[in-house]
């Protein structure tokens, strides 16, 4: 049950190993914050709060008459003012929080029964906000904004000052639906096989409705990625439910196939350019007659000649040439990346991946080398860590390159100390 009002979910289940009644509540839609601040997808756990009451109570005729009347007045009862969040010059009406239900309700019936212990699924939640700006009151409105709203609120009555700022979210009743899904066919591990299942059949559905070539694409491309979900050993548990996959998707290639054929051969006609009328010489006659001042004056500026300056870069040594790594000891390292972090890093990135498998072929008899590898290890992981902090990318080029000196002082270790 989806309790809209109060932004929460109750499902209700009866236990087949003993005679309870277990209630199961969690949040629909996480907070605007929530979700604009995450980076990447949220991580959810469903359900929250659950308990557990006997089941000669819940069928009893006085409870059900109010569990029914509670619960369908939190679902139309804004009790609490609507949050709002706002980001830049956006004001929108955050998701409601589900107190009334994961604390009130759960409260009552733990009076009834005792709090239940649930196996929580975790899913990866990947919710949007479309944030819009917010409306101007109706006295601060234009006349034309004025009538547009007003011919909007008659074509959609329901429509209220809140509703125009509610931003724009993903469908709450479909994730309602999924963790009520994921959380019962659990126990049979069924989740991921039924939901490729419904994603064939309502593909195939829609291809013998002749959907649109683009949604039938992107239909096929979703059960695809779910078919990629169920892992390996997907063909052997469950050998009927690929192969029906397999010929859904075969039946919307061969539809999406013989339309491009059919669009390739309406559109394809024949050119109509004619080239026999043009004249060339004619057509690429261009007169400059009120351009005649600014081009002699650009010309006689080019022809007094211009004062060069020098260019002097700010660093006259480069790191990324160094052969010899024991030059960067003594700090030499550090102090080049506070003077210039990025080129300086870069440059010992690029001297690490060019020379440095030379240098431990000629150093191999050299008893400073495995002190300038430590040393190098240290003052490049001291720039560097700072700089590709929030950078994954960058960071695994930081642990790449502090790997191979790291394989390198071992190398050296090893011809050190051969006897260990």
């Amino acid at each position: 049950m989806h309790i809209r009002a109060q932004n929460a979910a109750l499902i209700v289940r009866r236990l087949a190993t003993a005679d309870f009644v277990q209630f199961e509540v969690f949040e629909v839609l996480p907070l605007i914050s929530a979700v604009m601040s995450a980076e990447g997808r949220l991580l959810c756990s469903y359900p929250g709060p659950a308990v557990q009451i006997p089941a000669d109570i819940f069928t009893g005729e006085c409870f059900l008459r109010e569990l029914a009347s509670f619960l369908a007045q939190m679902d139309v009862d804004g009790l609490d003012r609507t949050p709002t969040t706002a980001f830049a010059d956006n004001i929108s009406y955050d998701s409601a929080h589900p107190r009334y239900i994961s604390e009130l309700l759960v409260g009552i019936l733990r009076g009834y029964g005792q709090p239940a212990i649930v196996d929580r699924i975790t899913k990866r939640f990947g919710d949007e906000v479309l944030l819009e700006t917010a409306i101007e009151p109706w006295k601060d409105m234009r006349w034309w904004e004025r009538l547009r709203r007003w011919l909007d609120l008659l074509w959609w009555p329901r429509l209220d000052e809140e509703s125009w700022r509610k931003p724009w979210r993903r469908s709450p009743l479909w994730l309602i639906l999924r963790v009520s899904l994921h959380s019962s066919l659990r126990a049979g591990n069924l989740y991921k096989a039924f939901v490729l299942f419904f994603h064939a059949y309502l593909l195939r559905t829609c291809v013998r409705r002749d959907f649109s070539s683009e949604l039938l694409y992107v239909m096929m491309v979703k059960t695809s990625r779910r078919l990629s979900k169920l892992g390996p050993d997907a063909s052997r548990h469950v050998h009927q439910l690929v192969q029906f996959v397999h010929d859904t998707a075969e039946v919307t290639k061969a539809i999406l196939s013989k339309r491009w054929d059919a669009f390739q051969a309406i559109g394809s006609i024949r050119p109509t350019l004619r080239l026999d009328g043009l004249d060339f010489v004619g057509d690429s006659h261009t007169s400059l007659d009120k351009s005649y001042k600014i081009l002699m004056k650009v010309l006689r500026s080019s022809s007094r000649g211009s004062s060069r300056t020098q260019f002097t870069p700010s660093r006259e040594f480069r790191l990324y040439d160094v052969r010899d790594f024991t030059q960067f000891t003594n700090d030499k390292l550090i102090k080049a990346i506070a003077e210039d972090q990025r080129i300086a890093t870069t440059d010992f990135e690029l001297s690490v991946e060019n020379n440095l498998e030379s240098w431990i072929a000629t150093s191999a008899n050299n008893d400073d080398s495995s002190d300038a590898i430590v040393s190098c290890i240290k003052q490049y992981f001291a720039g560097a860590e700072l700089l590709y902090d929030a950078n994954g990318e960058d960071s695994s080029v930081m642990i790449l390159t502090i790997m191979d000196l790291w394989v390198a002082l071992d190398r050296f270790a090893i011809q050190e100390c051969p006897h260990y």
